[in-house]
């Protein structure tokens, strides 16, 4: 979502405000298939991806960020 905010009536200098959300539904991420082909698991998909911070959660988790940008 984005708000601008004008501060002149030609509306040349403003204020631009983003609210930005990634894997906003907290989707499962998950790895690749099995791609062995002798395996008995060949084609199946059996984990997640799992974090860099080893709390043992999907990666990459919901994520909200708040931007703001000035032109002038």
């Amino acid at each position: 979502m984005t708000k601008n905010i004008h501060f002149t009536p030609e509306a040349k200098q403003y204020v631009q405000l983003r609210l930005e959300g990634f894997n906003v539904f907290n989707h499962a991420n998950f790895q690749p298939p099995s791609g062995i082909f002798l395996s008995s698991t060949f084609g199946e998909t059996s984990n997640v991806i799992q974090s860099a911070e080893g709390n043992l959660d999907p990666s990459p988790g919901r994520a909200v960020q708040l931007a703001g940008k000035i032109y002038f």
